[in-house]
């Protein structure tokens, strides 16, 4: 089965890290994207830029309103995703604990099968 995993970060205390630092972590996500990938799990995905970049469409009796930045009620901010194969919801929750950053959340959603 295929699962979404959305990374949510606190975007201000990511914004705080030295460069060196953001490197580094992202080096050892990398890794274990790659560990993933190796093993035929992953199917896509990739970091995002900070909330302070985002575009909102929302609806309002079916009419479009655009607007500027991500307007979700969370301190905590979508910083990336994966598409990964796992199992089941077992496989994937053990996958989603291996997650190397300790600082960052992981949401795990089953993908419909379209």
């Amino acid at each position: 089965m295929r699962y979404m995993f959305s990374f949510a970060r606190d975007d201000a205390a990511w914004e705080s890290l030295s460069d060196e630092e953001k490197d580094s972590r992202r080096a050892k996500v990398g890794a274990w994207i790659m560990e993933q990938a190796a093993q035929g799990r992953v199917h896509g995905g990739g970091e995002l830029t900070g909330a302070a970049t985002a575009t909102t469409v929302r609806f309002e009796r079916t009419k479009p309103i655009v607007m500027d930045g991500p307007f979700i009620e969370s301190r905590e901010i979508l910083a990336g995703f994966a598409l990964i194969d796992a199992d089941d919801l077992d496989a994937a929750i053990a996958l989603a604990k291996s997650f190397p950053l300790d600082d960052h959340a992981v949401e795990i959603r089953p993908m419909l099968q379209m």
